[in-house]
Formats: C-alpha cells, structure tokens, sequence
C-alpha cells in the first residue's frame, strides 16, 4: 500500500472514530468538543447544540473558563445571576429570592501602614463580581494576588473597580496596599447583576438552541443592545425634578453653552450628593438608560437598589451618556444617582426597546454576522464558528464588549505598577485560607 493510500485509511478510520464517539455523546455535548475540523457536509456536523453547550461554550469565549462551576446550573447562573436570584409567584411575577451573590469582607485593623492589608472571603457561588470599596484615599487592590485596580473613593466616599473580577465558589485572599493618609471602612464584592446573558424564556437544561437564543445571548456580550429599535417616545425625567436628595444636593439655574434643558439641572454644593428619581413604566419590557450629564467622573447610578452601574461622564459640557440596557418590570422603579462635587445632572431617560428574537437576529445581521430564522436550531459547527469569527472577538473586546471589562484578559497588564502610586510595595507570601473565613455572608 503506497503513502497517500495509508494517509487516506487513517483519515478514514479517524473521521469513523469520531463520528461514532459523537453518537455516543448525550444532548449536553460542548461546543468546545465540536465538529467543527470536519467537513460542515458530514453528518455529525448537523447536531443541534443544547442549551447547555452554549453556556459552556459562551463562557468559554468570553474568557471566564477558569471559573467554570461545572454544572449546566451553576453556569447558567453564572451567565445571569439576576435571573438565579428570581423565584416566579402565583401569577407570574418575579420577585427577589435571596441575594447569595454577595459577601461583605471584614478586615483585620492595619496597624502598620507600611504593609499590605490582607483578608479572606468566600464566594458563595462563581460569577464576575464587582468590587466597591468605602473609604479614602489611593489603594491598590489584588484578588487572589492578581492586580484589580487603583481606586480612590475620595471624591464619592465609595469606589467601584471598573473591571469585573471572575471567581470561582469558595476562599479567596483580598489584598489592599494603601497610600499614607488612606483608609478602609468597607468592602463588598457583588455579583455583576445587570449582566444576564440568556434566551427569552431562560436556560433550559436539555433544550435545542435557537437561532433567536444565539444572537440574545451574543447581542449581550457584545455590548449591542442598546441598539435596538425604540418604541414609542422615551420617558425623560429632568434633573432638577428629584424626589429626594442627600445633603448636598441642590437645584441650579442659568444659562450654559450648551444650554440646559429649561435652563435648570441637578447639583451638589460642597460635597457629592446622592439623588433620587421615581418612574413608572406601563409594562415590562427591555429598557435603555441614559443620561445627558457632566462634571468629574465618575457617577455611580443604582437602579431599585439592585443594579449598580459606574458611569463615566465628560469633565465639561453637558452630553448624553449610555448608562444600562436592562428588562424592567411594570410598574414603579426608583433611580439614584451619586454625584460627584461640581457634577451635573441635566435630563435621565427611559428608552423602550424593540426585542423580539427577529430584532436581535437583525440587529446581529446589521453587525455582519450570519443570522437564520428566530426558531431554526444551531448546530454545533454553525455555534463555534460564530463564536471563532473575527467579528466577534473584535467586538467583544471593543469599547462595548463584556471582555473588555474582565479581570485578566482585556486588562492584562494594562494597570500601572504599585510604585507609580506612590503606595509602598510588600511582598505577598502564600495565601493563606483558614477553616472558617473571616469573611462574612449577607
């Protein structure tokens, strides 16, 4: 038997390989494991992609592999962590379960300020976290000896880093490293809430994905939401028009270049100020957030005290900025928006948005990418070329993209060194996780 004769009964024998493992495999068989090195015309090649490859798949792709829980569940959760903390009623209406994606770590006192401040936690669950941190001053802080960020809640009396921290269930160490003059009086890591990459109706265990499942799941991870069709006039609430405020917290009047609307807006006189607004929408439905603000960022915005979102904004004239793209409920919602001292609040604004699987499926289309019909099932090839495509790694990690906001990819070796913060510099040791952690659950 000549070379090219062998080489071709290898191939042979290896493609009847796979395709024999393949048939073996159950319905939550990964994308990670596809066909996809195989002609797109064989027959494994056409297996529809369940539910729970996607998760897998998705987290894969989006760069938080390593904190993969290992069940389709716990991942589903991971990929939205709003939706694990909803139990449905009599009725239909979602309501608020439990919050067990939160942890408050206590830390021990610092007496030398020389050395590094450390701290245990336990993460009750896998997730991308956000940490926010109370207090004053420049602080360098490190997750599992890996760089978070420099953050400095002087300004709003709490700082939120403005990377995602992915961790996996169980102990972790939280290190500070302090400038002199800085000090701690709190630390939280949430659970990033208003991140919920998920179909219409849900995860489904052991349910085919759909075209339409895809590109909702996709459009999220990309940042492209917000460009979905409105509907109808959006609701905009002035500024000056709050409900409550904080000490500090002022209406202001005049002329500006450009001007405000009516010539008024929300202030702080002083010192930040935190302001209240009450809106009620008519029924639920996606909803996109913003803005048209200015002053020194950043503003911290919450949304019914569960959804916190840092927001940027420009130094000097008003301008609209995107704030959240989320699915509200009917009825009444409040909205409070931290301010820094000499920030200013113009106009806020509630857009509802078309979003159908047909408007995500567009919506994608108009972002190049190959789309099909809402309700035609994916096959594992047509998933994990998605995922491979140029388009989408570029997008994920654009301006918009979830990649670009998670520890240890986009921000890899993209923070400055301790030193360049004038924050003396200790070494770190092993970390250490004791039996019982001291820090504590809410």
């Amino acid at each position: 038997m000549g070379a090219l004769e062998t080489t071709r009964s290898w191939h042979r024998v290896a493609l009847a390989l796979a395709v024999s493992w393949i048939a073996a495999v159950g319905p939550a068989f990964a994308v990670s494991d596809s066909l996809v090195l195989l002609p797109a015309r064989s027959l494994g090649s056409q297996r529809v992609i369940y539910h729970d490859g996607w998760a897998q798949a998705l987290i894969e792709a989006i760069g938080i592999g390593e904190v993969d829980p290992g069940t389709s569940a716990e991942r589903f959760a991971l990929l939205c962590p709003d939706r694990a903390e909803l139990i449905t009623q009599a009725g239909g209406r979602r309501v608020p379960s439990r919050s067990p994606f939160h942890v408050s770590v206590e830390l021990p006192p610092h007496r030398d300020p020389r050395a590094p401040l450390r701290a245990t936690f336990t993460a009750p669950a896998a997730g991308l976290y956000l940490l926010a941190v109370e207090g004053v001053g420049i602080q360098r802080w490190t997750v599992d000896r890996r760089p978070v960020a420099h953050l400095d809640p002087s300004a709003l009396g709490v700082a939120y880093a403005p990377m995602l921290v992915p961790l996996r269930r169980g102990p972790h160490e939280i290190t500070a490293y302090l400038r002199s003059g800085s000090r701690i009086e709190g630390v939280e890591l949430t659970a990033y809430r208003p991140l919920c990459l998920a179909p219409a109706e849900g995860w489904r265990s052991g349910r085919p994905l759909t075209a339409g499942d895809q590109a909702r799941t996709l459009a999220h991870a990309l940042g492209l939401e917000s460009q979905l069709p409105q509907i109808g006039e959006p609701i905009e609430l002035e500024g000056e028009a709050f409900v409550a405020a904080s000490d500090w917290g002022a209406r202001a009047a005049g002329s500006l270049i450009p001007p405000a609307s009516g010539d008024a807006w929300a202030t702080t006189t002083g010192s930040p100020a935190e302001f209240t607004y009450r809106v009620r929408l008519a029924e639920p439905g996606l909803v996109s957030v913003s803005g048209r603000m200015s002053g020194p960022s950043p503003q911290i915005w919450s949304i019914d005290g569960r959804y916190r979102i840092r927001v940027s904004t420009p130094e000097s004239r008003f301008a609209w900025v995107p704030v959240v793209t989320l699915s509200l409920g009917a009825g009444q919602h409040a909205i409070r928006v931290l301010l820094a001292r000499g920030s200013r609040l113009d106009v806020l604004r509630l857009a509802r948005l078309r979003s159908s699987d047909a408007d995500y499926l567009t919506l994608l289309e108009d972002a190049e990418f190959a789309v099909a019909a809402p309700r035609r099932y994916v096959t594992r090839v047509a998933a994990e070329m998605s995922l491979a495509s140029p388009d989408f790694v570029r997008r994920l990690y654009g301006p918009a993209g979830l990649g670009r906001r998670i520890l240890g990819f986009a921000g890899r070796g993209g923070d400055a060194p301790l030193s360049a913060a004038g924050i003396p510099i200790a070494p770190l040791g092993p970390p250490v996780f004791p039996v019982d952690p001291p820090g504590t659950i809410r």
